[in-house]
């Protein structure tokens, strides 16, 4: 069956798994350090196994186990000696006998398999002949261990006790046990036994006996329950031992430990973990090996040792991760640790990429097991090869599953020069060909050789491609699915176009009206491998054929017959659209993804598929984010911040500790930018207590790129901080999040990413330098942003290239002021008019206007340091072009500005040439400039404009001799005067003076009328 290929945001769930050690034992030497040869030891044991309870629950193994024990331990030169189902008289006297038996001997080995409880620190045997009422004796009439220890201790070397006693409490709940008869109760633990108290203090032993050390052995971890097992069986720690007993043949004690211990572990999925208590103060061996399996049989169990001595060393990170890959898809662990080895030293580093490697890895091996019955074969010898290849996967060992794949190949390769005879059994065999090379492909998919896969399913697809068109497609999504991974997990993108072109194929092989499912799937699984192969390239070719494809499997997903599909496509679409929208900064197409996602949800609800429906939350939280933040809305913003707090409600910290700290880091973002739209404090505060919280999960060690990125946003929120409250030292520490961001940050590694950080670090630093006219600083921050330009290019990341460029334009600006060089005011003129290319009216109308007022005014300043009439034409038109989105009402400032300064060069373009017509348009221009102004007749703009607009009437009334246009000057200047005051401003008072009684003055002899002459 083909397979779906979806992208999903994978789940790490942290579970607390103790890793213990497991204890077994047989006949051997003990050798101290640099000893000269191990010597032959005498070994007594005593197995017990109690199953036939008389007044309390019956157990079904602990007579097999015991019997099974005790004949190996006799194979392996133990007197070993069995007894069953003993009441606490004889049992006693059983274990008093052993003790007796066992001086002389230098090991002593007791197992016990039955009923086992701990209460008050002591931990007792359960006799066959127990009931409730021998809780209120227990010293008398249950078997306490720690006596039984002591006299071992005292009396051989080497004391080794073996307890399969940890199944569940046989007594009512909440029972308490009094230790002696007429004592206080003490509470009972109700499952399993306890850590032993005081048994393994080497000071106790008898100073007559040499003693070596104690081993003291659970079947699981104190105060947790064991497995019984199936019925006629053995129990898990039984089946353990009698397993790997006997494993290594010279090899030391604690390493047979560590095989029990994992083959326990991975037996019952995580849920038993043995654990020992051992003081051997000198190296223990096997003395007699038991002869184990040969042939294939061996080699696969010799490989399954390699793999549980492998397992016991990977941390508990790893171990809780796979334990929970392979309860989410139940599969059993074996494969999954398999998989981990044949990776070797490739294991990912990061958190989330194993968890998705596993999660792929799972699907396949679930995949395999409902495949194991599907090879059909008249040939005996691939039957016999498949079911032991098949075998070899169930036990994780890989390497010997893949020999067994190659003798079945090689198998093949012999029989098809016999199909050709039989032409009425071409097709058949032919398809039996081709299922031996698919399970070859599966096996390597599961090693991580996924090009060796893919090579195998083209073979598969080579023998069925004449015969049968369904199987043809299969193995060809198959091998592209392969192509994908190894593309995908190694970032080889020539894998990834080679599962572009066998998707392509595929389609060929499957048509919408006969194969509907089949060529919906591969134009599902063609749309998610263009959209890796576009996220990985510039431009944005490949993501809009994903969307193509996309979309063409939604014409056959419909909703009411293949409703899941349609969610999860409707998903896929709105991941593309999001890609789209930020890569071609078009923001209907963010529209248009959250409307796809919202589609999604309709269908995955929480209800339905909480993990699912939080992910969608959190998509929608950052469309809406990115939104908000092109277009300055406060509104999209809480609607992004909403999105994100209803995701944590399913991403919980202890539940999904990296899907939480992620969301976390996104609603610092959406914190981050309400903040600095609605300069508010108190947002900047959460979103960078948000950012530090995820830190903490998302730690460099775990997720580097991850934390990087945290790192970057919190950078981003300090440095608002700091330019909000002008502190130095928190810019300093955005400082230290950016350059932090930028150690993993590599451009090699994220190029985009890096360029990200570059600019942030830059825009930081132009704030920076303000607060101390610092431009040293101002140079730092155009080398961060010179840095991004190397990755942000006009062609392939317009909108960033853009707003970079800009920047550095305004740096450039600062910079001229503080030099008076004409040369970077040009240099800053050219960046904005060139930032025009991408900032038209239609599509961003605001940053339109913003390019050109800042146009204008380099202009304008690089015109007045040169006399260069040209420039200032190109601020008035720059000007007069912004004023045509700014408003008085929107924009007062922006609006003023332009309009006093357009004043400003209408005053020099008509003083220059004369032209009496632009001094009449200059006083236009500061008389609109007076709409905001006139807000506050004291302010310093309302006077200077008015003293502007005096001296510019003047100027045309000198030049056309008409009386009201001095007197219109004369009133400019008395309304400057409310500014300029004689207290406040003395100089400026007396100009204004002057300049009214100059007016009235000329309007005197204008008009002949003296009055005027003598008011000033």
């Amino acid at each position: 069956m083909a397979m779906r290929l979806v992208r999903l945001t994978i789940k790490s769930t942290r579970m607390g798994v103790a890793v213990a050690a497991a204890l077994v034992l047989c006949l051997c030497a003990l050798v101290p350090a640099q000893a000269e040869e191990p010597k032959a030891l005498k070994g007594v044991a005593l197995v017990i196994g109690e199953q036939n309870y008389l007044h309390l629950g019956k157990l079904t193994n602990p007579g097999n186990d015991a019997r099974e024990i005790q004949k190996l331990l006799t194979d392996l030169g133990f007197e070993a000696r069995l007894v069953a189902d003993r009441d606490a008289k004889k049992l006693m006297r059983e274990l008093q006998r052993f003790t007796e038996d066992a001086e002389g001997a230098d090991v002593a080995l007791l197992y016990y398999s039955g009923h086992g409880i701990e209460a008050g620190g002591e931990n007792f045997l359960v006799p066959v002949d127990a009931s409730v009422d021998a809780l209120d004796d227990a010293e008398e009439k249950l078997v306490p261990l720690s006596g039984i220890v002591d006299k071992l201790k005292a009396t051989v070397p080497v004391a080794i006790v073996l307890l399969d006693a940890c199944r569940s409490n046989p007594f009512p709940t909440g029972a308490s046990v009094r230790l002696e008869s007429g004592g206080l109760p003490v509470a009972m633990n109700t499952r399993g036994l306890g850590m032993p108290r005081g048994a393994m203090a080497l000071s106790s032993a008898s100073a007559t006996v040499k003693s070596l050390g104690t081993v003291l052995g659970f079947a699981a971890e104190p105060g947790k329950a064991a497995l019984d097992g199936p019925t006629g069986g053995n129990s898990p720690y039984a089946a353990a031992l009698l397993k790997h007993l006997s494993a290594m043949q010279g090899d030391e004690f604690g390493t047979v430990l560590r095989l029990v211990a994992e083959e326990v572990y991975l037996k019952t999925g995580g849920k038993q973990q043995p654990w020992v208590n051992e003081s051997l103060r000198s190296m223990l061996y096997f003395g007699m090996p038991v002869e184990g399996p040969k042939g294939v049989d061996g080699e696969i169990l010799t490989e399954r040792r390699k793999l549980l001595l492998t397992i016991s060393t990977l941390p508990s990170g790893e171990r809780q991760q796979v334990e929970t890959a392979a309860a989410d898809s139940g599969v059993p662990m074996d494969a999954l640790y398999g998989m981990l080895r044949a990776l070797g030293s490739d294991v990912p580093d990061d958190p989330a990429k194993l968890g998705q490697l596993l999660q792929t890895q799972a699907e396949k091996v679930k995949a395999l097991m409902a495949e194991r019955q599907a090879l059909k074969t008249t040939d005996p010898e691939i039957v016999r090869l498949s079911g032991l290849a098949d075998k070899a996967v169930s036990e994780g060992a890989l390497e010997t599953a893949i020999k067994l794949h190659e003798e079945a190949k090689a198998r093949v390769a012999s029989l098809e020069g016999d199909v050709g005879n039989a032409e009425a059994d071409v097709k058949a065999r032919r398809i039996e060909f081709a299922e031996v090379y698919g399970k070859s492909a599966a096996a390597y998919q599961l090693s991580f050789d996924y090009l060796t896969a893919a090579a195998d399913y083209e073979k598969a697809f080579q023998q069925v491609e004449r015969w049968d068109d369904g199987l043809a497609f299969s193995y060809l999504n198959s091998e592209a699915l392969s192509l994908y991974r190894h593309g995908y997990f190694k970032g080889d993108n020539a894998a990834l176009q080679r599962a572009i072109d066998t998707y392509h194929r595929a389609l060929r092989f499957a048509s919408r009206d006969d194969d509907g499912e089949d060529w919906a799937l591969a134009q599902n699984n063609l749309g998610v491998a263009l959209l890796e192969l576009g996220e990985r390239e510039r431009g944005t070719g490949r993501i809009e054929e994903a969307l193509a494809a996309q979309r063409a499997a939604l014409e056959f997903y419909s909703r009411e017959k293949y409703p899941d599909d349609w969610a999860l496509t409707q998903m896929d679409i709105g991941n593309i659209l999001s890609t789209l929208g930020v890569r071609d900064g078009d923001s209907d197409k963010l529209v248009a993804a959250i409307a796809a996602y919202t589609l999604s949800l309709q269908e995955r609800t929480r209800n339905r598929d909480p993990i699912h429906w939080a992910r969608t939350q959190q998509n929608i939280g950052t469309t809406f984010s990115l939104l908000g933040n092109r277009k300055n809305d406060a509104g999209l913003l809480r609607q992004s911040i909403g999105a994100y707090r209803s995701a944590l409600e399913e991403f919980t910290r202890d539940r999904e500790p990296l899907e939480w700290a992620n969301t976390q880091t996104n609603l610092g973002a959406a914190l981050r930018l309400l903040g600095d739209l609605e300069n508010n404090d108190r947002y900047l505060e959460q979103a960078a207590e948000a950012y530090r919280g995820a830190l903490e999960e998302r730690s460099r060690e775990k997720v580097p790129l991850d934390w990087a990125t945290t790192q970057n946003n919190l950078g981003n929120t300090l440095s608002a901080l700091a330019k909000r409250r002008k502190d130095r030292e928190l810019y300093q520490q955005s400082f230290v999040a950016y350059r932090a961001a930028l150690e993993e940050r590599t451009r090699e590694r994220v190029p985009l990413d890096w360029a990200q950080t570059e600019y942030n670090l830059g825009f930081a630093l132009q704030d920076y330098a303000d607060l101390d006219d610092d431009v040293a600083v101002l140079h730092q921050s155009l080398d961060a942003y010179s840095a991004a330009m190397q990755e942000w290019t006009e062609v392939q990341t317009p909108k960033d290239w853009a707003s970079t460029l800009f920047n550095m334009a305004l740096v450039d600006r600062k910079l001229a002021e503080r030099s008076a060089d004409t040369a970077l005011f040009q240099r800053s003129a050219d960046a904005m008019r060139q930032t025009l290319r991408y900032y038209s009216r239609d599509r961003v109308p605001r940053d339109w206007a913003s390019a050109q007022i800042n146009l204008a005014y380099v202009s304008l300043m690089a015109g007045q340091a040169r006399s260069d009439n040209a420039m200032l034409e190109q601020a008035l038109s720059a000007y007069t072009a912004a004023t045509e989105v700014y408003t008085p009402a929107d924009d007062p400032v922006d609006w003023s500005t332009a309009k006093f300064n357009s004043g400003i060069i209408l005053e020099k373009l008509g003083s220059d040439s004369n032209a009496t017509n632009r001094l009449i348009q200059g006083v236009v221009s500061y008389r609109l400039a007076l709409i905001v102004y006139g807000k506050d007749k004291t302010s310093a703009d309302w006077a200077a404009t008015n003293k502007n607009i005096g001296l510019l009437l003047q100027t045309i009334a000198d030049r056309e001799r008409k009386p009201d246009r001095w007197a219109e000057a004369a009133s400019a200047f008395r309304a400057a005067l409310s500014g300029y005051r004689r207290d406040n401003a003395p100089a400026d008072w007396a100009s204004m003076q002057f300049n009214i009684g100059y007016c009235l003055q000329q309007l005197g002899d204008a008009t002949s009328d003296t009055s005027r002459v003598r008011t000033h």
